[in-house]
């Protein structure tokens, strides 16, 4: 099992679709993405909201091989629309 979190765009979704070739991949974004590969499971989450429990529950019982960190802001727009605070918490977890 590979977890990707920030699998919807980018460098997380290239690594997504390319583990799943060989592995079962659980792909943790913001934004919901329909992926190419059915060896993909995509959990909706925000990482910055304090209820983590959800991955507790879904990936606790999985036998993991590695996981990626590629969330970042999802555009520019992002950028502009939230508060400095937020920016900086989305920054500190990257």
């Amino acid at each position: 099992m590979i977890i990707i979190v920030g699998g919807s765009k980018g460098l997380g979704l290239s690594l997504a679709e390319e583990f799943s070739i060989d592995n079962k991949v659980i792909a943790i974004s913001r934004q919901r993405q329909n992926y190419l590969s059915k060896n993909i499971k995509h959990l909706q989450f925000d990482i910055n909201n304090d209820d983590i429990n959800i991955l507790d529950q879904v990936i606790a019982k999985e036998n993991i091989s590695a996981v990626f960190f590629t969330v970042g802001l999802i555009d520019q727009q992002d950028d502009i629309n939230l508060e400095f605070s937020t920016i900086e918490k989305i920054y500190d977890t990257n």
